[in-house]
């Protein structure tokens, strides 16, 4: 009788065997792609917005939908070149993708002067990229260049505030943190100054604190 021979699978395989489990269970999403230049969403914003929120997809409803996340929609009370408003979260939901239309996520363009416009999520078909348009930069709903309110400045520095990668993270607005202040102030505790005094000796500084 003929013994039985086990199966050992390579770590590789294995490894494949799981990709594939993963690759069915994914969520469907849309097809992907930039906003194209001269798009009219444009709108400005004082600040970014806040960390998007968890969210359980459930069940597609059919073969075609496709999953939109959700995301922070910016609700302005002055038009888009106002920065008077507030970030309102949109929940995610299943859709039916235009055909031949790609979904550009939601996005944020720093403009010369500081300012921040923001683009929403939105559907682009093929059509929407040949429009030619003279502006630069962000173009707001009359077709012409969006003018946006240039940041308050920072009164240390004289220069707008600072929103670079770590900044962008926080909600609400910008603050000025100690690393964003000019080199000014000196230390609380200084060991190897040398202090004034009218005797021969003077007094021994305290050394900061062990961390």
């Amino acid at each position: 009788m003929r013994a039985a021979v086990p199966v050992v699978l390579a770590p590789c395989a294995l490894a494949m065997l799981a990709f594939a489990a993963c690759s069915a269970s994914r969520v469907r999403e849309p097809a992907y792609g930039e906003h194209p230049h001269g798009a009219l969403e444009a709108t400005c914003v004082p600040y970014p917005p806040p960390a998007a929120k968890p969210e359980e997809t459930g069940a597609p409803p059919s073969d075609r939908a496709v999953w939109v996340d959700g995301d922070w929609a910016w609700k302005s009370l002055g038009g888009a070149t106002s920065v008077k408003g507030k970030w309102e979260w949109r929940p995610g939901a299943w859709t039916h993708p235009p055909f031949g239309a790609t979904y550009a996520r939601s996005s944020l363009v720093r403009m010369p002067n500081g300012a921040l416009a923001w683009y929403p999520g939105h559907w682009h078909l093929p059509s929407h990229y040949d429009i030619r348009v003279d502006a630069a930069g962000p173009v707001a709903s009359t077709g012409l260049a969006l003018t946006c309110p240039a940041p308050d400045k920072n009164e240390l520095a004289g220069v707008p505030l600072p929103l670079g990668d770590a900044g962008d993270a926080h909600v609400g607005p910008a603050l000025l943190y100690a690393a964003d202040a000019p080199a000014q102030a000196p230390p609380k505790v200084i060991v190897d100054a040398v202090v004034p005094s009218d005797t021969k000796d003077p007094p021994k500084l305290i050394a900061p604190p062990e961390e």
